[in-house]
Parts: C-alpha cells; structure tokens; sequence
C-alpha cells in the first residue's frame, strides 16, 4: 500500500515508475508515464507568457497531468462544465488560451499538445500551497456564471479529509465514475484523491452504470464515484453480480438521493451510497449513508463548522476549504434547514433560484434568458418539477413567427429546436424535458405569475394530488387535435366528488378542454358562453378516455368531445370574447 501525499507534494515524492496509475481503454498507465506526462506539458507551458488557461479533456489522465503541469508553472487551471459553444464563447474575457478539446475560431490560441516522445521537465518540485491554482465556473444566484477561485491549500485539506474519513475503503481499489472529473466533487473524488493516495483511477468515463458491471477484471476491487441521475435509475433486471463483488463503496452527490434509490442502491450493489452535500464554493459540508426506510439526517465533515442564520432559516458554515474568515464571518448557503442540538441537519429546500437536476447545477433565471433570445419566444418561464425524479419544465409563449411554427410544424418539431438551442449552452441533463406552449403566462387574482400556476400546466398538483390527466399521445393537425389520457386514481379533483364513486366532475372537463385548447391551438381570451354541452357519461378514476378539440379562430370557439370505448362522455363548445 502506498502511501497517502498531500497535492502540494505529489511531483516530489518517490513511487515506483511501475505502480499502475490508470487504465485507459484497457491498457494500464503507470505512474512513470504520468510523471513524464506532466514533465512534458510542464516543458510546453514554461514557454507560454498567459497565466489562465482554459482546460476541457475528456480523458481523465491527460486531464490530471496537464492540470499539474498548469500549477508548476504558476499557471491557473480554468475548469469549464462543458465545451458548448456559449460556454466556451463565454471563456474569452477570463483566459489567455486554452488546452484540450474545444471547438474554437482560428484567432484562438489553443496549445498544441506535446508529442508522447517529447523530452519533459522531470526534477522533483514542491508546489507552492497558497498559490490560486483552479477556477470552476458555476452559476451564480444573479444568472450569470461565476469563476470560484480555489488555492492549493482548499483543494490539498478536502482530498485529505477525504482520505481521514474513507481511507479504509480505498486500500488496493481503483476508482470508476460516471461523474465528469470538470465538476469539482468528479474532480476530487475520481481524479485527486486517487493521485494521493497512489490509487488506480479510471481514465475513461462511464456513461452507464451496467458498463462497470462488465469492467475488466485486471481492475480488482474498486471505488464507484457516482451520481443521483444514475443512482436513481438502476435497472432491477440486471444481474449486477460482477459490480457487487468487486465494489467497496459507493459515493454520490450533486444533490440529495431519495431513501428508496439508496435502499435500491444498496440492494442491487451491495452497499448503500455515501451521499455528500456541499458545493461548487464549499466544498464537501456534510454526508450520510440511508440504511433504513426513514430520511437520515447530515453529518458535518470533520472540520466544518454548522449554524442556522437566523433571518433566512438557511444553514451557514465555517470550512478550511473556503478562504480565511474572521472568527465573526461565516459563508452563507442557499439552503435552508432544520439544525438539531446535536449538530446534525435536514434540507428543507433551497430559496434561490439555482436549481440541482441529476446532479448538475444551473440558474434557471439564465435558462429563460436564453429562451426569450430566440427568435420564435416572446416570453418564458422555467420550472423544476419534482415527483418521481426532478426535471427541469419549460412554459413558452411563442410569438407570432412563432406560433404560426408550432401550427404547421408540431410540438415536436418545437420542443426539438428549443431543446437544441438551449444545449447550445446548457448540459443536455437540465435542458426541458417538458414544454407546454400557452397563449399567455398563467397568473393569479393579483396579476403574479406564480409557481403552482405554472406547475398547473404541466399537470402540477394540489395537497400532493395530480390536477391534469396523464398524457399517453397527442395527434394534431391544423386547427384541431386528438388527446389520449389516462385518469389518474388519485386526481385531486376526485376529493368528496362522490364519497362512495369518485367521478370526474363536468365542470373539470371543461377547465382540461380550456387548458389544452389553449396550450395546443391557441385558444386564448376571456370566457363568454357555452353552447350545447352534454354530459353523457361518467369518467371514473383509472380510467383511459380521448378528447377531440377543434378551434375556429374566426368565431373564437373550440368545440370539444370526450369519448372512450364505453362510448361518449360530453361534448360541447366554449365561446370566448377576445384574441381569435
């Protein structure tokens, strides 16, 4: 077993050349190939005059060595999320060049990488522990995106308490991961706790956790560093034998894991996920591990300093992974808690309005910034919607140009090109996965537009209670559409609408016919009448039913019919006053 080396005095220490360091594609690296690796960037980058340097690089070896060839230089690594066109744009005004796998115009400076036979600087080097060595690029609560600094010494104290707290799981394991090493908690837990520990990493990442179920058997035990969005998800059919008998722990984090993917988790591979909560700017504050069919509360890491602030309810620490403070200064997050005597904690939810979706963190006043910049919206408003996993929803009002779009080319064709100009900027993970298109932003009595409104349109819910039907298939053509829905049995609006039968009462049938009128064919304006309505036959919970919408703009009225295999239930037309 090696021995643990803090960051500061990795490029001087003595290890064997031939301790492997990595496994790429199913070839090992060894440490001797990292050091030279690293030597010849070194030699490359004392050449170069600029001190920020853009870094992207897939592969996780490469990455390291060019990061320590970034610090002894006194260069300063600057850690985009992702290379997407906007983001990488976005970069120009904080570097002076950029390393690795960038799609960049010409004028750009992009430092060629050296040649695998190049000669390196290899003498051994102590790197200075108060230098600013990483920038991370997170969003900020205004929208804009944020460069967190990070010294030496912040990153160096997290890596070694990372090993004072699991350094017994880690003894001749290797570390895999389906969380990119350009996030900080990636970074940390695949890349540098690793390199001190004289640990194999994974040099590849895996998209999917059944790809490690199958990982070469030359890798022995090893360390799953993993994530919610894959934890959540873990198909029960697999027979996930060859990863339970090779793991030793698993870690998660991004953002809280539910008690049943945990439970899921620790039943299918064997050990119940360490789940770490912290940030970008924090670091690690806190972990739990979900052992029982009840929330567990937090644990403050070794070190980390909990109090509740007072005018906001949220929870505020004191770290030596954050800049030195006063003995009166604390930092203040976003989340707000339920802090007991004992110093463990409950999240009770977040007051700002960057949200966490499958781990991954975005501001979602500039999701709807960039929205209404496309040529086709003329006003947007996001949403997280939470119930069996959280994802991100997306309510647009199209302009002209734009609705004359949706009409002739369908809400598919829609949902696919906003979808595709959102990516251009936002990782694929918290880009929409639900669009609805009304006439106008929903408001209340008062003129706001409020979050339970907007999570009306998607089929939000009341008292935990779904308030639309579930949509299984939309057919629409023109001026008129066909709806397939299922009836969910635990519809709010089934409450005392009978006791002894629950039926769908008329009046809901009409507010669906109103909602989806308008989401579809831009049925819009005030309500005047209604004209030859019938109601048939009862829908009862559970049940599978379709609806027929026409709208005739000229006389500002939609008729609609709903209709099942027991035959008609109602049918009718709503009139409106205004906007045909």
């Amino acid at each position: 077993m090696n021995k643990f080396v803090n960051l500061q005095q990795l490029l001087d220490c003595q290890r064997p050349a031939t301790l492997p360091q990595a496994l790429r594609g199913g070839r090992q690296l060894s440490w001797g190939q990292w050091r030279r690796r690293v030597g010849q960037w070194r030699a490359v980058l004392a050449d170069q005059s600029g001190n920020t340097w853009a870094l992207y690089h897939p592969d996780a070896f490469e990455f390291s060595a060019i990061l320590f060839a970034l610090w002894a230089t006194g260069k300063v690594a600057c850690v985009p999320g992702s290379n997407q066109p906007l983001v990488v744009d976005g970069l120009s005004r904080w570097v002076d060049g950029y390393i690795g796998d960038f799609a960049l115009p010409s004028t750009s400076h992009r430092l060629a990488s050296p040649e695998e036979n190049a000669v390196g600087i290899d003498e051994p080097l102590t790197l200075d522990r108060d230098q600013l060595v990483l920038e991370i690029f997170t969003s900020g609560s205004s929208g804009e995106p944020q460069a967190i600094k990070k010294f030496l010494y912040q990153l160096s104290e997290e890596v070694a308490n990372l090993e004072r707290l699991w350094g017994g799981l880690a003894p001749d394991t290797a570390t895999v991961g389906t969380v990119s090493h350009h996030h900080i908690y990636g970074l940390l837990f695949r890349v540098l706790w690793p390199l001190a520990g004289g640990r194999c990493f994974d040099s590849d990442l895996s998209d999917y956790l059944e790809a490690l179920n199958i990982h070469p058997a030359g890798w022995g035990k090893i360390l799953l560093v993993s994530s919610p969005s894959h934890l959540s998800r873990i198909p029960e059919q697999t027979d996930w034998t060859g990863l339970q008998n090779r793991c030793r722990g698993i870690f998660s984090s991004g953002a809280p894991l539910p008690c049943d993917a945990s439970l899921a988790a620790s039943r299918l591979l064997g050990h119940a996920p360490i789940e770490v909560y912290g940030s970008s700017e924090t670091g690690g504050i806190a972990y739990r591990q979900q052992a029982a069919e009840r929330e567990v509360s937090w644990q403050a890491v070794p070190g980390i300093t909990l109090a509740l602030d007072d005018a906001t309810a949220c929870l505020k620490i004191r770290s030596p992974y954050l800049p030195p403070m006063s003995d009166t200064e604390w930092h203040l997050t976003s989340d707000r808690v339920n802090l007991a005597a004992n110093g463990q904690f409950q999240l009770l939810g977040r007051v700002d309005r960057i949200a966490k979706v499958e781990g991954k963190r975005v501001s979602l006043t500039e999701m709807e910034k960039r929205l209404r910049s496309h040529p086709a919206v003329e006003e947007a408003r996001v949403l997280v919607l939470a119930a069996k996993r959280t994802e991100i929803a997306a309510a647009v009002v199209l302009n002209e140009a734009g609705a004359r779009q949706l009409q002739s080319q369908g809400r598919r064709a829609m949902n696919t090109e906003l979808g595709g100009y959102l990516r251009q900027q936002f990782e694929r993970p918290v880009v929409p996965r639900r669009w609805r298109y009304p006439a106008e932003l929903p408001v209340d009595n008062q003129g706001k537009i409020t979050q339970q409104n907007l999570a009306d349109l998607f089929g939000g819910t009341r008292q935990g209670r779904p308030l639309l039907p579930r949509l299984i298939r939309v057919q629409q053509e023109g001026n008129t559409a066909t709806l397939h829905l299922a009836i969910p049995d635990d519809l709010f609006y089934f409450q005392g609408h009978f006791p002894a039968a629950a039926i769908l009462p008329g009046v809901v049938q009409l507010q669906w016919a109103r909602h989806y009128g308008g989401e579809l064919l831009g049925f819009a304006g005030d309500f005047s009448h209604l004209e030859a309505i019938k109601f048939q036959h009862v829908v009862r919970p559970s049940q599978q039913i379709a609806l027929d919408l026409g709208y005739d703009s000229a006389t500002h009225k939609l008729s609609f019919r709903y209709y099942s295999e027991s035959g008609p239930h109602s049918s009718g037309r709503i009139v409106n006053k205004g906007k045909g």
